[in-house]
C-alpha cells in the first residue's frame, strides 16, 4: 500500500493516484457480490443463480452463469479478497487486476460518490466538528445537558 505520511500530495497526479488507492482499498474490503450491488448502485451486475452451478450442457438454471471460468469463480466467491498487489504501482487498477471495466467504472464511482464529499473543506469541517462534539461528550456527559458557561459558573461557584 505503500509508506504512510502525513505530508499532502504535492502534484494533481500524487492525488489522483492516492484517490485511486483509496477506492481500491474500500472496494476490495466487501465480496465482489455486495460491492457491485452497493457500489454499483444498480442491479446489473448482479446475476442470481438458480441452483448449484453444473459443467453439463445447456440445462436449466445456466443463463444467469458467467461466460468464462475466471467471470464464474468471481461471481461465487462470498469472501472478500485480499489485496492482489500493495505496490505503489498506479498501472495495478487495470482491467486484467479488477476483471472487466465494470470495475474500473466502479471505482470511478467509489471516487466520486463516497471520497469526494472529504475533499470539500466545508464537510470536513462539520465532520471534525461533529467528531469533537462526539468526543468531548462521551468523556462528559454533562455538556449534551447544559452549556459550557453554565458548567463554568456551576463549578466556580
Amino acid at each position: 500500500m505503500g509508506t504512510p505520511t502525513l505530508v499532502a500530495p504535492s502534484s494533481e497526479a500524487e492525488l489522483r493516484a492516492l484517490r485511486r488507492k483509496s477506492a481500491r482499498a474500500l472496494w476490495e474490503l466487501v465480496p465482489r457480490r455486495v460491492g457491485r450491488l452497493y457500489f454499483g448502485g444498480a442491479l446489473s451486475g448482479f446475476t442470481p443463480r438458480s441452483g448449484p452451478s453444473t459443467s453439463g450442457g445447456g440445462g436449466g438454471g445456466q443463463q444467469g452463469q458467467a461466460s468464462s471460468p475466471a467471470q464464474a469463480s468471481e461471481a461465487d466467491d462470498h469472501r472478500p479478497r485480499p489485496p492482489q498487489d500493495r505496490r505503489d504501482d498506479a498501472t495495478t487498477t487495470s482491467a486484467a487486476t479488477y476483471g472487466d471495466d465494470s470495475d474500473g467504472r466502479i471505482l470511478d464511482d467509489i471516487e466520486r460518490d463516497v471520497l469526494d464529499p472529504f475533499s470539500d473543506a466545508y464537510c470536513n469541517k462539520h465532520l471534525m466538528y461533529s467528531v469533537l462534539e462526539l468526543i468531548l461528550v462521551r468523556l462528559m456527559p454533562e455538556l449534551a445537558e447544559r452549556r459550557v458557561t453554565e458548567l463554568w459558573e456551576e463549578r466556580l461557584s
